[in-house]
């Protein structure tokens, strides 16, 4: 037929498919040079005005519509009755194609979102497509999806009728119930017919089949919305709403619906890794090896306003009384009646020892603000002596089980990844002063990284101070009187000693997505009660603890990527080696180690606060080793130390119960199977074994991680056999 077909101005290369209505050629356009897709109408066809109007409407309607995701027209033109329209030539293959070779979970969605984007606009300018099918989706060399072919798009105030009578136009098996019968339609159908598509994409099967269209047509409007397999029952409910019988049940824009796959879409993203590493990295780290849960994105207009009703808040905050705080090393503790019963750690309680001693915050800082300014005065304090070890003090209080959580918002309003702020040369920050105040306003805060000292005291001022936005941390935890921390080593029965660790007390806490930023995977809040004391690692497992253990059982020492091992978290552990190493350690021991339970591993890491981060509100280098991007309108502070690699372990300070590194460094394995949120989990925070066990949770970030990547409520997951670059460890030891 390419012989017959002469159109002036294009020379015709081959047929590239064929339609009821028309053949497309590849063609190049003779006056621009370019390579086209010619449709042209089929000539039995081309003296029916009922097709010729037709066709006409589709390149009018292409024409209007100027969209990334929107194929784009280039001509129309009718030569010797024979109509054509000249469109880019988009020479990726079709989606159907591309679902037979086989389509993962990640790049179904990114398909899903750019055409409920597309949908979303062309609805937006007035039209509905009416064949929504994997044959009209087109990809271009880029990976970016088009829709095509408009043949059947009609006006949604287009009242004319071009159809005959009783005789109904599209695809049946990716048809709405009422599209169908011939109903009047919106743009509710186009959606009906995009998750037909996504089952197809999910499934490799039509949701429906049958002997002929109108048995078809009948599966449509009664049978039950076909369920998804295990893997991919998470996404049951976005194809429940897509193919509801009923349009008023239905997603009612393409906008809602992309804003519900932008969210799982962020969910099922991959570890997001500094650009430098790409190019270095081995197969088996690459960025798609780590599934990354539970991110929202968002508009700079979002983030503004999240950030001015984050400031408005802070603003309004009461001033705190003055206190006076006690700092401990964590190495001994100093039993008094205070101390809270340790159940089976007795033989712990009865080892610790020295008094701890008290520092008048209050006294300190008035002292030092004798010679502030009304101007903003940044000291800097080379030595601090706060006559206490350097190896950290924490508050180790529980939530309260009765208190009542904060208001959760719907959606989050959160922080969005942030940029590199610099490199510091030096691996350890020297404890700092840093003193910012606005006339009879004063905001002060003082940090000491080695001692583990965060103390401050604000009033209402008039706006936000720049020094202020960099260091906001959590007002909560400067009234908590300090508690006392119980450490200990276990002996091996090989010789040395297993992890230190430190006595968590038994309570409740408010788990998941407190502050409304994060997302799905993180909700509902729910509250967990412990029920029994556990001891937890202070550190993540070294390098030097890992080794002993793989030398002894005959097992390939992980690589370490020439960062050095001793004490660098061990990395390139899988689930089962994580797992196998505990197994051994409670041989050694003959205590009871293993993984921690999810819940226990964010009651440890919050230790006590409901913030994002244990620390505060906002992302801070000088408390965690992570990645760093544009973030927090400016609130994000200190400088990334240890550029792209691990850091050692305990050289940032620790949470108040003690634990170093629990946010950022490594991602760190636990116990639980993965499920995509936090309904149905346990409320004592035991091991959840439901849900997709050949992958478990990963919780903290790493290195690599973008900020937002890093808050306690963050949740990742990979596949138990993977062994990589940011994932470690760290153990948990029973009563």
């Amino acid at each position: 037929m390419s012989e017959l077909v002469k159109i002036p101005g294009y020379i015709i290369d081959s047929v590239l498919g064929y339609g009821g209505m028309s053949t497309v050629y590849l063609a190049e356009q003779e006056s621009l040079g370019r390579r086209v897709a010619l449709k042209v109408m089929s000539e039995s066809l081309s003296h029916d005005p009922t097709y010729t109007k037709r066709f006409l409407k589709e390149a009018r309607i292409i024409a209007q519509l100027n969209y990334p995701y929107i194929i784009v027209i280039y001509d129309y033109g009718v030569v010797d009755s024979q109509h054509y329209i000249a469109m880019e030539c988009v020479d990726g293959g079709d989606l159907f194609r591309r679902v037979k070779k086989g389509i993962g979970v990640p790049e179904t969605l990114d398909v899903m979102y750019q055409m409920a984007k597309a949908l979303s606009y062309a609805h937006g300018k007035g039209y509905i497509h009416r064949d929504i099918k994997p044959g009209n989706i087109l990809f271009r060399e880029d990976g970016t999806v088009v829709l095509s072919d408009f043949g059947l798009a009609k006006g949604l105030t287009d009242n004319t009728q071009v159809t005959a009578a009783g005789m109904t136009l599209g695809t049946p098996a990716y048809m709405s119930p009422e599209q169908s019968f011939g109903e009047q339609l919106d743009s509710r159908s186009d959606l009906y017919s995009l998750g037909c598509v996504f089952y197809f994409m999910l499934t490799q099967e039509k949701p429906y089949t049958a002997d002929n269209p109108v048995a078809l047509a009948m599966k449509h409007l009664r049978d039950p919305i076909p369920r998804l397999p295990d893997a991919v029952s998470w996404l049951q409910p976005v194809l429940d709403q897509l193919m509801a019988k009923k349009p008023a049940d239905r997603f009612q824009y393409g906008e809602d619906l992309a804003k519900v796959i932008q969210q799982y879409r962020d969910e099922d993203s991959v570890t997001p890794i500094k650009p430098s590493l790409v190019q270095n990295m081995k197969e088996e780290e690459a960025p798609g090896e780590l599934e990354l849960e539970d991110y929202e994105s968002f508009t700079s207009l979002e983030v503004a306003k999240a950030v001015d009703e984050f400031s408005n808040d802070a603003l309004k905050s009461s001033v705190r009384p003055a206190i006076n705080l006690s700092l401990v090393s964590d190495e001994h503790l100093s039993v008094d009646d205070e101390a809270p019963s340790m159940g089976g750690f007795t033989e712990q309680v009865a080892q610790a020892a020295n008094k701890p001693q008290a520092i008048d915050s209050r006294a300190y800082l008035q002292q030092k603000m004798q010679d502030s300014q009304s101007e903003i005065a940044v000291a800097q304090v080379d030595q601090v002596d706060h006559s206490v070890e350097p190896s950290g003090s924490s508050v180790h209080e529980s939530a309260s089980p009765d208190r009542a959580p904060p208001k959760v918002r719907d959606r989050s309003h959160g922080e969005v990844a942030a940029a590199r702020g610099g490199k510091s040369g030096q691996k350890q920050k020297p404890p700092r002063l840093l003193i910012a105040s606005i006339g009879a306003a004063i905001v002060i805060t003082v940090v000491n990284v080695g001692a583990g000292l965060y103390l401050a005291s604000q009033r209402n001022v008039p706006e936000i101070s720049k020094v202020e936005e960099k260091v906001q941390l959590d007002e909560s935890r400067w009234t908590t009187p300090v508690k006392k921390l119980i450490t200990f080593s276990d002996p091996l029965s090989s010789g040395g000693t297993g992890p230190k660790m430190v006595v968590i007390t038994k309570g409740s806490f408010q788990m998941g997505d407190v502050s409304g930023r994060y997302g799905p995977s993180a909700r509902p809040v729910r509250t967990v009660h412990l029920a029994r004391d556990f001891a937890i690692g202070t550190h993540e497992v070294t390098f030097e603890q890992y080794d002993k253990f793989a030398t002894e059982t005959g097992r390939p020492l992980p690589e370490d990527r020439h960062w050095g091992r001793q004490n660098r978290p061990v990395i390139y552990v899988s689930w089962q080696d994580a797992s196998d190493y505990v197994a051994w350690l409670s041989q050694q021991t003959g205590k009871k180690y293993r993984l921690p339970a999810e819940a226990e591993w964010e009651f440890a890491s919050r230790a006590g606060t409901q913030s994002d981060f244990w620390w505060g509100e906002w992302p801070n280098h000088d408390f965690a080793n992570f990645g760093s991007e544009v973030c927090c309108r400016g609130k994000i502070a200190g400088a990334d130390q240890w550029a792209e690699e691990t850091n050692e372990v305990g050289a940032f300070p620790a949470n108040d119960f003690g634990l170093h590194d629990s946010l950022g460094n490594v991602w760190e394995w636990v116990q639980d199977c993965w499920n995509v949120d936090h309904y149905g989990g346990p409320s004592s925070g035991s091991v959840r074994q439901d849900g997709d066990c050949r992958k478990r949770v990963v919780r903290g970030g790493s290195w690599s991680d973008i900020p937002r990547n890093v808050g306690v409520a963050a949740r990742g997951r990979a596949a138990v056999d993977k062994k990589l670059a940011f994932i470690g460890f760290r153990v948990v030891r029973e009563q």
